[in-house]
């Protein structure tokens, strides 16, 4: 289909921002006037196709942009492809909540569980509080060692929580969940008390954390991707 190049540049640059009040927040990662035609018109391989529509979930910019551009293309009603649509409506629900909760406590020189939002891969229960009083736990099965996984639509996290005394050795991971690949460029960054402590510009990180509570931020381009909040507890 011929297009008016001038023109459908100025509907993506300066029409969209404007339409629905959203301020241009153009990055890096934004995509080209070249590769969001290219996605639209379906000339993409399907990996390509499926880290563009990653990005048109996370980034208001170039959803935009798509929007407009099958209004200029159609002359008719927004028609975004239907994967896009599909994962956009997954999106609602995985994006209302990017936090990996755990809360864990030492007794014997091992890790209870007390909670766990992510999918646990070791054997190591996790235990609900009791006749509905949080000071009383279930008793159970006890591990010195547990890995847990969460995954959002743009962000895999893998956690490693080892017992070494009175300490937790923690081991940070921070993957592409489509490709399994480390997420080149992220920083991992540490807080405790509301004050950053520690911060590892890698996809993985080694931390030795003492018993009190955490939030570790997964930074993309000073994007916020997700969070884990750690709560370290002596067992009582």
């Amino acid at each position: 289909m011929e297009r008016d190049i001038e023109k459908f540049a100025e509907v993506l640059h300066c029409i969209s921002p404007r339409r629905r009040g959203i301020a241009p927040r153009c990055t890096p990662d934004c995509l080209t006037e070249e590769r969001l035609e290219a996605y639209y018109q379906g000339t993409l391989p399907k990996p390509e196709g499926t880290k563009i529509e990653n990005h048109l979930l996370t980034c208001q910019y170039c959803y935009d942009r798509l929007i407009i551009l099958d209004q200029f293309m159609t002359g008719e009603q927004v028609n975004v492809p239907h994967s896009l649509m599909v994962k956009a409506k997954e999106a609602v629900f995985k994006n209302s909540n990017r936090v990996l909760e755990i809360v864990l406590s030492i007794t014997q020189k091992a890790i209870r569980i007390i909670k766990n939002t992510g999918e646990l891969l070791t054997p190591a229960p996790i235990l609900q509080p009791a006749r509905g009083r949080e000071d009383k736990i279930n008793q159970g099965q006890l591990s010195d060692l547990i890995m847990i996984s969460k995954e959002f639509n743009d962000l895999k996290i893998d956690v490693q929580i080892e017992c070494i005394n009175d300490s937790y050795k923690v081991i940070l991971n921070a993957s592409d969940p489509i490709n399994q690949t480390p997420l080149t460029g992220a920083r991992l960054a540490l807080f405790s008390g509301g004050r950053e402590i520690s911060s590892v510009e890698d996809s993985e990180a080694l931390f030795y954390l003492k018993l009190r509570k955490y939030l570790i931020k997964v930074l993309f381009e000073d994007r916020e991707l997700g969070q884990i909040r750690l709560d370290l507890r002596k067992e009582s």
